[in-house]
């Protein structure tokens, strides 16, 4: 009987891995660099290496696991095959196949911010939503769908990148995906700086390169700091409105904050209340809105989550 499955979550610099019993408990997690030399030629091989010696070292059986699922930061297609995975180097990669020829397991590929989600839906504080919308606040903004307790994934990987949710039409600087007024130009970690030096800038406070703060410190004066207020003001009306198109959209269960900016706590779903509010429909009101409670291992969560749901089903 298959009663265990891995869970890593690829990023740039490191690939988290977590060993998880089929009721969801975390029984290891430990993490290795990432090799992006060649174009990320020998990630896969490193990754069945990996589980290999783990599965030796505390004498697991391979008829033992259900499989390992992997996130990756990049889209991925219905099939495994990695579109473009930039941190990593990779372009139109196989890797779901190629990975599951060299370890003899089952292999199961999706996009991080998809496997976060999942995570979240199963053991965080999505649990128990069968209709759940993930929002990651990091450097720009990613997502997650999960309706009726499944991924959406899209026909080529691209559902769920609500960070370009167009938002507004006077913008001329350019988002990272080449368009303007994309929602992550204002609701993100980046949002918010830029639009905290704005107000610095109208408040007649000049900065140089020693003095920028950063995203923490913006959140730690807003007690006290005149320019800081104004600026989670501005922020949060973004980030209610961002919120409001999804909602009005998906009418999800629940949504499901989480990326380096919720470690702010209760005071984004303060910031935010007003303008969502206002924005969604009436009868939508009552969407809840939460904070992501598993942090850094969401995504393997999520990832052992995406194949050992294939075994209930």
């Amino acid at each position: 009987m298959n009663k265990y499955a891995y869970g890593i979550d690829v990023g740039g610099t490191a690939i988290k891995y977590g060993f998880f019993d089929n009721n969801g408990v975390m029984i290891r997690k430990w993490q290795t660099p990432t090799n992006v030399e060649d174009n990320g030629t020998y990630i896969l091989n490193e990754i069945s290496n990996e589980l290999s010696l783990d599965m030796k070292k505390n004498n697991v059986k391979k008829d033992e696991i259900a499989g390992a699922g992997l996130g990756i930061p990049g889209p991925v297609n219905k099939n495994g095959i990695v579109q473009e995975a930039v941190n990593l180097g990779w372009k139109m990669i196989d890797a779901q196949n190629i990975l599951q020829n060299l370890i003899g397991i089952k292999v199961k590929i999706c996009n991080d911010a998809n496997a976060a989600s999942l995570g979240e839906n199963w053991m965080g504080a999505g649990k128990g939503c069968k209709d759940m919308i993930m929002v990651t606040l990091g450097t720009g903004i990613g997502g997650g769908i999960i309706c009726n307790g499944k991924i959406v994934n899209g026909t080529k990987g691209y559902a769920g990148e609500i960070g370009h949710i167009h938002i507004n039409d006077f913008e001329t600087d350019k988002c990272g995906c080449g368009n303007t007024g994309c929602f992550e130009q204002y609701a993100s970690a980046t949002g918010l700086m830029k639009i905290y030096q704005k107000v610095t800038h109208e408040y007649g406070i000049k900065m140089d390169n020693a003095q920028k703060e950063s995203c923490e410190t913006v959140f730690k004066k807003a007690s006290s700091d005149v320019c800081a207020q104004k600026a989670l003001e501005i922020w949060g009306e973004y980030l209610g409105k961002g919120l409001s198109i999804i909602v009005n959209i998906l009418n999800p269960e629940c949504i499901v904050i989480g990326g380096g900016v919720s470690k702010a706590g209760s005071i984004i779903l303060d910031l935010l209340e007003p303008s969502f509010t206002k924005n969604v429909l009436i009868d939508l009101h009552d969407t809840s809105i939460k904070l992501a409670t598993l942090g850094n291992d969401a995504g393997i969560y999520g990832a052992a989550r995406n194949i050992l749901k294939d075994r209930e089903a």
